[in-house]
């Protein structure tokens, strides 16, 4: 990959039309998604990244929602007021009946809640370097490009950090080293 690819994969994104953006259209059935969070305390990679959180960095809330388009399977938001709780959303209709999915997104937006704790602001290079960061502990990379697309794809997203694709092309080198 190059700059000028990494300028049109951005570009592309920006350029999407506001139908194939994710949407939340309600809630989901709790008592199915808490059981199914019961992962976080049985299986050992996301007990062990839940056990990073505590009183210097609260655990985020947790609310499944329907989601659409059907990929789309969650998103951390973090507080936009002091004293406001940091929330994972998770998109149930698109994990259920799909447990690999639903810790890949798990270990992902817990990635993100882990990264919120940490001092310093966010622009579309941080905001590039993070996603790549969570993209590679769920384990949805198979090398630096891939991770890479995928972090591009994300910060490039509406009401993403990067919204000026010359911008991302300007950092790509530099995230290559």
């Amino acid at each position: 990959e190059t700059p000028e690819d990494a300028n049109r994969l951005c570009q592309a994104q920006i350029d999407k039309p506001p139908g194939e953006q994710p949407q939340i259209s309600g809630p989901a059935p709790t008592s199915e998604c808490a059981n199914a969070l019961q992962i976080l305390f049985t299986d050992p990679e996301l007990k062990k990244l839940w056990g990073k959180f505590g009183s210097e960095c609260p655990p985020p809330f947790f609310m499944c929602l329907c989601c659409s388009p059907k990929g789309f399977s969650g998103a951390f938001i973090p507080p936009r007021r002091p004293g406001e709780a940091r929330m994972v959303y998770l998109c149930w209709n698109n994990l259920k009946g799909s447990p690999s999915e639903f810790k890949k997104t798990l270990l992902h937006e817990l990635t993100h809640a882990l990264q919120d704790c940490k001092d310093g602001e966010v622009d579309c290079k941080e905001s590039l370097k993070r996603e790549m960061e969570a993209y590679m502990a769920e384990g949805s990379c198979s090398d630096f490009s891939s991770c890479l697309e995928a972090a591009i794809r994300s910060s490039c997203a509406k009401g993403g950090f990067c919204s000026d694709a010359n911008e991302v092309a300007a950092v790509f080198d530099e995230l290559r080293r």
